[in-house]
């Protein structure tokens, strides 16, 4: 049981000392004052709870004396870990969760903007003047907000997992701001192209048509359906349903360093079905015909993959479809032209003409109807003509 003594304060105040003593040669002491106006029987009532309880804790070990501290302050210094350290060591062995090709991203963000600042300090150490510092210096350095927004998330995963695991006492993050637009990064985002218009659709399915089935299928299918470029490298012919113009995404074909290409998972982690129109349907008979003829009835397998690359039936990498697109970008009028461009054009189209954001979402693959409306939540000239025009009819005046 817990001794009590009565004595002064330094200035003046009655307060009560109280000692637990739990074994041989451990002590452990605390102060209590009594609040002002209690009366002698509800101080000693309330002195004995607080003593009890101090007792019980102590012999439980959810108190530490001072000796206790000391070693264990001893011993945490010892184990100190730098942000690099407890990134590879405990960080990464814990996230089993991260697919590889989020994982090579963070590796890479790690490695070229991050470790340079914070790699080889203590964590514990590392406060949230010095992560500031860090993204003002990516923002002096030119990166656009979209890249310190990626570089900031990555931080603050990994503090967060810190402070959730007790590595850290708290987490500096908390006061960091998240980076904003400068008027540079509204500028770059406003020069650049956020979907096709449509003489540069017509301009770019004219010219794939010179490509061969292959291309014709590839680029009808992404603006069609919208579908990420992975997820279109990886469709099997399983999962084509010719009959009913449909296809089950259900694959994703990724490449990383580590594993090379290989199938993984859509990006929101879950199958959907698409519906395709039936010229796309067309060019897939086409295709499949085409195979057939120069690699035989094997590339019409269930497990054979719709889009190989020229010589074998493996599967026709990402990077591929990236490269073919970007070199038409002049003959089409446009700066920039890839696979996630002709996504965003399916996307806007869709919206544009009132296709609902639910819909929308379940089509793209999002996870969250939010992310949709995000990007393509917004208006353009079209958007607005079509908004006067609905008024007009109602008006019986002439439409823009």
């Amino acid at each position: 049981m817990a001794s009590i003594k009565e004595k002064k304060s330094k200035d003046g105040r009655i307060c009560y000392a109280i000692t637990s003593s739990p074994a041989i040669g451990e002590r452990y002491y605390m102060t209590w004052h009594a609040p002002e106006g209690w009366s002698q029987v509800r101080i000693r009532r309330e002195l004995n709870k607080v003593a009890a309880q101090f007792d019980a804790d102590c012999r439980s070990g959810k108190i530490q004396n001072r000796k206790q501290k000391k070693e264990a302050e001893a011993s945490a210094k010892k184990s100190m870990q730098t942000f690099r350290e407890y990134t590879e060591k405990v960080f990464f062995p814990l996230s089993d969760y991260l697919k590889d090709t989020t994982r090579e991203k963070y590796e890479r963000n790690l490695r070229v903007h991050i470790y340079p600042y914070i790699g080889d300090m203590i964590m514990s150490e590392i406060t949230s003047v010095d992560l500031t510092l860090m993204t003002n210096d990516w923002m002096k350095k030119g990166f656009m907000c979209s890249s310190r927004i990626t570089f900031y998330g990555v931080v603050s995963v990994i503090f967060n997992h810190a402070f959730q695991n007790y590595a850290i006492p708290q987490n500096p993050m908390d006061r960091v701001p998240r980076p904003k637009e400068t008027p540079k990064d509204k500028i770059t985002k406003n020069n650049k192209p956020m979907r096709l218009t449509v003489e540069q659709t017509e301009t770019l399915m004219r010219i794939i048509s010179e490509k061969g089935t292959k291309w014709q299928l590839m680029i009808y299918l992404l603006l069609d359906t919208g579908m990420r470029r992975g997820e279109a490298c990886g469709l099997k012919w399983k999962n084509v349903d010719l009959k009913n113009n449909k296809i089950l995404i259900c694959n994703n074909l990724v490449h990383t360093d580590k594993n090379g290409t290989h199938d993984s998972s859509p990006k929101s982690g879950r199958t959907r079905e698409v519906i395709i129109s039936p010229d796309v349907t067309m060019l897939f008979t086409k295709w499949k015909r085409e195979q057939v003829e120069r690699f035989g009835v094997v590339a019409a397998y269930k497990d054979s993959y719709v889009f190989t690359r020229t010589y074998d039936l493996e599967p026709m990498e990402t990077h591929t479809v990236t490269r073919e697109l970007s070199r038409l970008k002049n003959a089409v009028g446009i700066s920039r032209l890839g696979p996630h461009l002709l996504r965003h054009t399916h996307a806007s189209i869709a919206y544009t003409h009132g296709t609902d954001i639910i819909t929308l979402a379940d089509n793209l693959g999002h996870a969250n109807p939010t992310t949709t409306m995000k990007f393509y939540g917004h208006t353009d000239e079209e958007s607005k003509k079509n908004a006067g025009n609905i008024v007009r009819d109602v008006l019986g005046l002439a439409k823009a």
